[in-house]
């Protein structure tokens, strides 16, 4: 799945693959592009870590269907991450424990970031979900790039409803 820009013109591009077994989910962001300069903070140690948006992340978005709660997992290059549980749109933001931290491999070069994210399946009953997938860039500039399934008009907001564009049911992704 190509995601969309928030701004034109960006020297970056950014697609998720998705697959499935029968114990786990996986997630490969690529991103395209001058990738020498993004801000990766690699010198931190991995950890489950706070605000990790406001540096370059990559996140998932889960809601079961015909729930209003969902939640979001936040993953870094040097492998930090955290995942939320949001009782309705942006509301109740609780830290979630019951989750296995996931397995995050970089693989990088000049043009092309590869991030690939591995969960346990059986952490959360995944089946008939909706999921959103978005990522945030931070050049060595300060500028931030953001990247999702659908941006509304007036700003990025990667919580927002029609971001939920992937369907996984038993083994299978559809993609709206």
């Amino acid at each position: 799945m190509k995601l969309k820009p928030y701004e034109l013109p960006t020297p970056f591009g950014v697609s998720v693959q998705c697959q499935a077994t029968e114990e786990h989910l996986y997630f490969q962001y690529v991103v395209t592009g001058p990738t020498q300069s993004l801000q990766l903070s690699l010198e931190k140690p991995p950890l489950r870590e706070l605000k990790l948006w406001e540096h370059t992340t990559f996140e998932l978005f889960v809601r079961r269907h015909g729930d209003v709660g969902y939640w979001e997992y936040n993953f870094s290059c040097n492998k930090s991450w955290n995942c939320f549980h949001f009782s309705d749109y942006r509301q109740d933001m609780k830290e979630e424990t019951s989750v296995t931290p996931p397995e995050i491999e970089l693989k990088n070069n000049l043009y092309e970031l590869k991030l690939n994210v591995l969960l346990k399946k059986s952490d959360k009953n995944y089946d008939d979900s909706h999921l959103a997938l978005s990522t945030i860039l931070l050049d060595v500039s300060g500028k931030r790039h953001f990247f999702a399934g659908y941006h509304p008009a007036d700003k990025p907001d990667f919580h927002h409803k029609k971001n939920f564009k992937i369907h996984f049911q038993g083994d299978a992704f559809c993609f709206n």
